[in-house]
């Protein structure tokens, strides 16, 4: 056995080892504030902006190993509280404003507590995914959030679909005064790629920002059209 074939062989393993921690330590995290307060955080930078909507970046870096990226939109609407929830939990609302899922069904319901399952419309040249994951609504004096992790075990995989394993989310959802509220979203997904970032970030930047546009043009029109009356 040459050189090259040992080198390639411990550098095999040393890869196999360096994946298995780090999945075996993201099996113990189960929100996405956990997964921040224990990750290493870089500057916010922001990466797109329009009528409001704003995207923006930073990265993690979670047991000196894993080096990722969370994503958080903000936006104000004039809309009340449940109003907002009812846009993020509902599956015909979410598919009137959020153009990047092509199914989306609620598997469980326990009111605050809910799982869905959530196919994503994926364009090409990107594999297909989809994600069930548990959500879980927290009130807060001052802000309601609804916290979100993938459960890739609980229904059986897809044929020619990946399903996401390791995915946390948070909406934070602050009153403010004169009718107003701030709306926050923020995702970590960690997942392989083989397609380079400077391809894909533009196009997943765009669709998420109209979406999000779709999201706050919905809710404000309700708001309107209910003071209308």
């Amino acid at each position: 056995m040459n050189r090259f074939v040992i080198l390639s062989l411990i550098m095999s393993i040393s890869f196999f080892n360096t994946v298995y921690t780090q999945q075996h330590s993201l099996d113990h995290i189960t929100s996405l504030h956990q997964l921040t307060t224990l990750s290493q955080k870089g500057d916010w930078k922001i990466a797109k902006q329009k009528d409001g909507v704003s995207i923006k970046y930073r990265t993690l870096r979670f047991k000196n190993s894993l080096k990722t990226r969370e994503l958080s939109i903000d936006f104000t609407v004039s809309s009340a509280t449940d109003s907002i929830l009812h846009y993020i939990k509902s599956p015909l609302k979410i598919q009137q404003w959020n153009k990047n899922f092509r199914e989306i069904d609620i598997l469980q319901d326990q009111d605050s507590t809910w799982i869905s399952h959530t196919l994503y419309d994926i364009p090409y040249p990107f594999s297909q995914q989809d994600l069930v994951a548990l959500h879980e609504i927290k009130n807060t004096d001052t802000a309601v959030y609804i916290s979100s992790r993938a459960k890739p075990d609980y229904i059986p995989l897809l044929k020619d679909t990946t399903r996401e394993k390791f995915h946390f989310e948070q909406w934070k959802i602050t009153p403010l005064s004169g009718h107003k509220t701030a709306v926050t979203f923020s995702v970590v997904s960690i997942a392989s790629s083989n397609i380079p970032r400077f391809i894909k970030d533009p196009i997943i930047q765009q669709r998420l920002l109209n979406s999000f546009l779709n999201l706050k043009n919905a809710l404000n029109h309700d708001e309107k059209s209910d003071s209308d009356f």
